[in-house]
């Protein structure tokens, strides 16, 4: 671990780069630590209310499970509904299908935007064998796809699940290839 208590923000003129150095990468690892924390704490309290177990008490709302546990996060974090809702997705993700790499997330190895990109990635893989392969696998490689750029991160994620699950793949790339979006300012009143 590094020595945080040791670098203060008035000393900070004072450190050498070696000590500057440690300290941005014992920080990234703490920040990367505590965002998985929280992502598990959303985790749970999206698995306590999606389950549905209070019906009666919830029959007359007019939101769903999901839009009043987003209201939550939201407001715990203050942030916009539709952000809590990714969040959401994120934790229980990271919960449900990807034990492994959210280890490695809650021990700061990698970072939230490498989370985000393995979540969104993994998304199309329904068989839990296979999802269980690419959890495994990914979990293997993940400190090295960090230094990546976003396209070559992604590239590498895709090979992994083509490896293990191609159609996830090609329905991802079948269903880009099928979209036409045409929009005619000239024939239409809108």
């Amino acid at each position: 671990m590094f020595e945080y208590d040791v670098l203060e923000l008035e000393s900070l003129a004072e450190a050498d780069d070696k000590a500057l150095v440690a300290a941005i990468s014992g920080w990234a690892r703490v920040e990367a630590a505590a965002a998985a924390r929280r992502l598990a704490v959303i985790g749970e309290l999206v698995a306590r209310r999606t389950r549905g177990v209070d019906a009666v008490n919830r029959s007359r709302w007019s939101c769903d499970y999901w839009d009043a546990a987003a209201s939550e996060v939201a407001a715990a974090e203050q942030i916009s509904h539709g952000l809590a809702s990714s969040q959401m997705y994120l934790a229980s993700a990271l919960r449900e299908r990807l034990p492994k790499v959210a280890a490695l997330f809650l021990d700061g190895a990698i970072n939230s935007r490498l989370i985000a990109t393995i979540v969104w990635r993994t998304t199309l893989i329904t068989n839990p064998y296979l999802l269980n392969a690419v959890d495994t696998e990914l979990a293997k490689i993940a400190t090295g796809l960090g230094p990546l750029s976003a396209a070559k991160t992604a590239a590498a994620i895709d090979a992994l699940i083509e490896r293990h699950d191609p159609e996830a793949i090609r329905r991802q790339e079948r269903d880009a290839r099928g979209r036409e979006v045409v929009i005619d300012t000239r024939n239409s009143e809108n």
